[in-house]
């Protein structure tokens, strides 16, 4: 039934640790790895939550490729970014040039475009998909 609901909403959010969060929001990685896909192939705009907890192997992983992030530096709790979710597959030999560097070989790929930055809001994250609060949709919408 949470996903029947889910699939008919225009904006939904998704918690990502920082320092992904970071890379997300900036539009340098532009695919996000999951192990489930979204309801029903929702497709639709998606706000970036920043997460509180820090996953340090992306501060390891970003200066490999090149974007050094410092830990103090990384938003924590708050809504960053709107981007469009464009597709989701698996990895393969279809997969975009997005997915270079970026994607896991035993993830869905979240393929993002457009992503722009949305005035910071701080708030509550959540597992799996969820509906933004009012406030963070309105931003989303007019982004």
């Amino acid at each position: 039934m949470a996903a029947l609901l889910l699939a008919d909403q225009p904006v939904l959010a998704l918690t990502v640790r920082p320092p992904w969060s970071q890379f997300l929001a900036a539009g340098i990685k532009r695919v996000e790895n999951r192990t489930w896909e979204p309801p029903r192939g929702w497709r639709g705009r998606l706000v970036i939550h920043a997460g509180v907890r820090l996953d340090y192997r992306g501060f390891w992983f970003g200066a490999r490729l090149g974007y050094r992030v410092d830990e103090d530096e990384v938003a924590r709790g708050e809504y960053l970014a709107v981007a469009d979710l464009a597709d989701v597959h698996r990895p393969g030999p279809d997969c975009v040039a997005d997915c270079a560097g970026w994607g896991e070989a035993d993830c869905f790929h979240w393929v993002l475009s457009g992503t722009r930055r949305i005035t910071s809001v701080e708030g509550r994250g959540r597992q799996k998909l969820f509906v933004p609060p009012p406030d963070v949709r309105e931003l989303a919408l007019a982004a």
